[in-house]
């Protein structure tokens, strides 16, 4: 635990600096902004969440090169040294309310004056961001591995730190082709060659943001509860969404310190959407917010496919400076689209030979380590019949009624509820969203894109593959915006005591939300104390040591598991015998087929 805290405090100055950099960058490249004119402030958490998309690049990036490992984080710490100088006084502004000058004076005097009550209230935010810190980096230091890291996660970072991507590494096992970009990111940040353990806590760190995003709905309550007649604070659709994003974010508590993309994924849709509504909420006009989050959802994607439907945020920025007859923005920002997702597709056919695997629809590239087309479009099939329940890819073309009743079951009764409130929401949403988009508001048009990027994930995660791992933040979001959708609709038409009273009954609802996930969680943690004790108060939980059999590949040694997961130890390992030989003389040259044979 004491050593996650140090690798996040790490992390957060990594991605704080090359964060702050890369947006005002970007900010002066596609608004014209000169050198010397004052750049918004990002807040902590944006910033660092800005940095994570940067360094989530610069590590694919590096992968290319080479292992991800001691020479990528000095790249990146001399990065931050530049960022650092060329944002200084945004920095010192941030951090101590100083705006460097011509006289070095401070920017605003008047905060020194600052009420007590508000004094107080901030250092109660800053005891409770601390204690959330402390919380997630306990519960990132133990818990549950997920099956799949055992699989594939924990070999696919193990070689993103010893020789980054390596060609035709899929055809050593499949699986090592399903690329994504939290692998060499967890990588980047994992320090074996200094703690003698490869760390994965970056999940937990963005879970962390995500978390701390999401507890701002807390200051709902008090003014909920005290509301008069005329002043007040009412729960905007944002605020629903907090309340799923807390719910998952709790729910995934004892599996965050699992490097597994799903988590990455849903959590990372849940931030958009959040800070999505919330600039139309406060009523943002300005596009380039809007195009940040536009960029981050392309990062998503790199994370994980089903992430793919967020993308249609991007058209609400696009018709703002549409609207305002600006064409550079736009631009600016494809290219940066571009620029992001470029080393995620470059790793795709360094690993597999194909743009996206497993997707064998677009074939470019000739390449010796390319995967046999038949064997990939029989991946993509398994794919989608795991996610329905089954393990038989022959049962990809099985029609909804043969498939649907028994997935509907397997799911939790939870679950099954919020899939039947989606499928009656989807029309309710519709004619809801589409009501306040009449009007021609920014905040109406805002709010439709958003529910069309969600109901359309929605189907395309049910019609593709509808595990529930990932697709829960189609369930969640979609049910969320119904309530919210529906909740205004409701105290729009009330005035005056019956309108404090509806607004109280919201109060109700926190209260009891938070009572129920807080005794729950608290006898997870009493729970997680039981089984491990103080045993990584330190360090964190290793992946586990999975036994495997070694053999010979090229005079080199290789393991496998008898069809079990192999973990982290192992290398370079698969769950069977691999029928592939070396490139040249080292692993970082990849491989080819036996014989011309398929792996």
């Amino acid at each position: 635990m004491i050593r996650i805290l140090q690798i996040w405090c790490y992390i957060f100055l990594t991605t704080y600096l090359t964060g702050t950099g890369a947006v005002n960058l970007l900010r002066r490249f596609a608004c014209g902004v000169r050198r010397g004119n004052p750049a918004p402030l990002l807040s902590p958490g944006a910033a660092s969440m800005a940095g994570l998309v940067f360094t989530t690049v610069y590590a694919q990036a590096w992968s290319l090169l080479g292992a991800v490992g001691a020479a990528a984080n000095l790249g990146l710490m001399a990065l931050c040294v530049l960022s650092g100088i060329a944002c200084f006084p945004q920095i010192a502004e941030a951090f101590i309310g100083f705006r460097v000058g011509p006289d070095w004076r401070s920017s605003s005097p008047e905060k020194k004056s600052s009420a007590a009550g508000a004094d107080v209230l901030r250092f109660l935010r800053m005891c409770g961001i601390a204690v959330l810190v402390l919380l997630y980096a306990y519960g990132t230091s133990r818990g549950y591995m997920h099956t799949d890291t055992i699989l594939y996660h924990a070999q696919s970072i193990r070689w993103a730190e010893e020789a980054g991507a390596v060609p035709g590494l899929a055809l050593l096992h499949n699986r090592l082709g399903y690329n994504s970009a939290a692998f060499p990111l967890t990588a980047l940040f994992s320090f074996p060659y200094v703690f003698g353990q490869s760390y994965h806590c970056v999940g937990g760190y963005l879970a962390l943001l995500v978390m701390l995003e999401c507890m701002r709905v807390l200051r709902l309550f008090p003014a909920l509860v005290l509301r008069d007649r005329e002043t007040g604070t009412s729960p905007g659709i944002s605020d629903f969404v907090r309340l799923a994003g807390i719910y998952y974010l709790l729910t995934i508590y004892d599996e965050m310190i699992s490097p597994a993309s799903d988590y990455f994924m849903v959590c990372i849709g849940f931030y958009i959407v959040i800070r999505f509504l919330g600039l139309l909420e406060n009523g943002e006009e300005d596009p380039f917010p809007y195009a940040l989050l536009s960029m981050a959802a392309v990062w998503n994607i790199t994370m994980k496919l089903s992430a793919a439907p967020f993308i249609l945020l991007a058209v609400f920025p696009v018709c703002l400076y549409v609207r305002r007859k600006t064409a550079r923005p736009i631009i600016v920002f494809v290219l940066c689209a571009i620029l992001i997702a470029l080393p995620f597709l470059a790793r795709n056919v360094i690993l597999t030979g194909y743009l996206l695997y497993p997707y064998p629809a677009i074939d470019l590239f000739d390449l010796p380590w390319k995967i046999d087309a038949g064997y990939a479009r029989s991946d993509q099939m398994e794919i989608a019949v795991w996610g329905r329940g089954y393990t038989d890819v022959y049962q990809y073309h099985a029609p909804l009624s043969y498939w649907v009743p028994g997935w509907f079951m397997s799911q939790s009764p939870l679950h099954r509820i919020l899939l039947i409130l989606d499928a009656a929401a989807v029309p309710g949403i519709a004619a809801l969203a589409g009501k306040r988009a009449v009007g021609r508001s920014i905040e109406g048009s805002g709010l439709a894109v958003v529910c069309a990027s969600t109901v359309g994930g929605l189907i395309f995660w049910f019609a593709s593959a509808p595990l529930m791992r990932y697709g829960c933040v189609y369930v969640y979001l979609t049910a969320a915006l119904f309530a919210a959708l529906l909740w205004e609709h409701l105290a729009g038409r009330l005035s005056g005591r019956k309108a404090r009273v509806f607004a109280r009954v919201f109060a109700l609802f926190m209260l009891a939300f938070f009572l129920w996930k807080g005794v729950s969680f608290g006898r997870e943690l009493v729970g997680m104390w039981r089984q491990d004790g103080a045993t990584y108060l330190t360090e964190q939980k290793d992946y586990p040591d999975v036994s495997c059999t070694p053999y010979e590949i090229d005079g080199i040694t290789f393991y496998h598991a008898d069809g079990k997961g192999t973990s982290y130890e192992a290398f370079p390992s698969s769950p069977f015998p691999a029928r592939i030989r070396l490139r040249g003389t080292g692993l970082e040259r990849g491989f080819v087929p036996e014989n011309g044979g398929q792996n």
